[in-house]
């Protein structure tokens, strides 16, 4: 299961480990982990994986007496936004303003941070992107998307978890189907 504020985060994360891992996945919102059917849904899943919340998480899983991880970003997607807001605006289409927040937080201390600007599709008015600025695009917006043109320079999904987090899901599969 995977267990995040925002959906933006549960919908990308839920992609790559369905994608890249092969794994059949639930969404469960944080703010509903401690409801009576969040706690029936997850009575049957093998792990819990968030992207922080690590104290919440980690008390939902020994009631649950399941193990669980807590990812990391791939460093190099990190280095990349760094370089990028250097040079200039860096725009992000989002669809849930949660996650904007949270990514306001993440780039506070890069360097140019005040670059970062983060779009609800639904909402916003897309054509305040300049021409060619680098515009990342989640997950959760692609299906919305088709309709809303921008002038940005589009850079898609991409995966999001470090080398670490992917061992440790690897090692989790491996331990749960029982294979070395």
């Amino acid at each position: 299961a995977v267990i995040e504020c925002n959906d933006d985060q549960l919908h990308s994360m839920m992609e790559e480990l369905r994608g890249y891992f092969g794994l059949d996945v639930i969404e469960v919102p944080l703010d509903a982990l401690a409801s009576a059917s969040a706690s029936r849904e997850l009575h049957d899943v093998d792990i819990l994986i968030s992207a922080g919340h690590d104290e919440v998480i980690a008390r939902a899983a020994a009631l649950l007496g399941k193990p669980y991880i807590i990812t990391s970003v791939r460093p190099a997607l990190l280095e990349r936004l760094s370089r990028l807001l250097a040079r200039g605006p860096v725009y992000f289409l989002v669809t849930d303003p949660r996650f904007g927040t949270k990514l306001r937080r993440l780039v506070a201390p890069m360097a140019r941070s005040e670059n970062l600007h983060v779009l609800l599709t639904d909402r916003d008015d897309l054509s305040v992107i300049p021409w060619g600025a680098p515009t990342y695009i989640m997950r959760s917006t692609l299906h919305r998307f088709s309709n809303r043109r921008h002038a940005g320079r589009e850079i898609m999904p991409q995966r999001i978890f470090s080398r670490d987090t992917s061992h440790e899901i690897l090692s989790r599969i491996h331990a749960i189907s029982g294979t070395p």
